[in-house]
């Protein structure tokens, strides 16, 4: 069984039924364990952020020590944070991303305009910075994994802005030492559609490719494959 925990990028999106679509986003996790002949396990959440995709790893650590063989753990945008606020989830997308609506989104979590440069400041220049700690337990809940022979893999969607990622053996390192999915240059839903939907997370050709790489990635280590 493989097990991958991620964002957007690997839990896949819903096509919009307004655009009347004959179109599917279908993820690299599915056409990788096809690839490799195994069952498995997506926890991706669209937008879930680094501390959070932790969170849901430790929460299902006993499951994935009692049924996984591989793990692979996707990395996304480091300055992606969450602000709590009473029972909600204040993100960085609703005061950074979303323009048209920021005001109405600052007011309803009593904040100003001034609290928005603030909290973009902040994401800029220190967000990175902390959640390198976060990444640096990634690697500790590998170290624990495979002791129980299971084999993990850490796949880099972005690159940071300000910190390093952690060299690791461990990290997908595509052709001509490519680092980051990013960096691939791969095709877009609204490339895939021909505009039709205006989304920009790598289609589903795209996510076969990204398999195919990650797969070639990985194959020459004789325990995974």
């Amino acid at each position: 069984m493989i097990y991958y925990i991620g964002d957007s990028h690997t839990a896949g999106i819903h096509t919009p039924e307004n655009l009347n679509l004959d179109y599917s986003h279908i993820t690299y996790p599915h056409y990788l364990s096809k690839m490799m002949e195994m069952d498995y396990v997506n926890l991706g959440i669209p937008g879930s952020n680094l501390v959070n995709n932790l969170n849901v790893f430790i929460n299902n650590l006993n499951d994935i020590i009692n049924n996984a063989e591989i793990v692979f753990f996707q990395f996304q945008f480091f300055q992606n944070a969450y602000f709590r606020f009473e029972d909600v989830d204040f993100k960085w997308k609703d005061f950074v991303v979303r323009d048209d609506d920021v005001i109405k989104n600052l007011k309803s979590f009593n904040l100003t305009e001034d609290d928005k440069y603030v909290l973009v400041s902040y994401l800029s220049k220190f967000e990175e910075r902390r959640s390198w700690y976060e990444m640096q337990r990634v690697y500790s809940l590998f170290n624990h994994l495979e002791k129980h022979n299971i084999n993990c893999y850490a796949l880099y969607w972005v690159p940071p802005k300000i910190i390093n990622i952690i060299d690791d053996n461990r990290n997908i390192v595509f052709n001509q030492n490519i680092k980051f999915v990013s960096g691939l240059g791969l095709e877009t839903i609204k490339d895939e559609t021909n505009g039709k939907w205006d989304d920009l997370h790598i289609g589903t050709k795209s996510n076969k490719v990204l398999a195919e790489l990650i797969f070639n990635s990985i194959k020459s280590t004789p325990k995974i494959i």
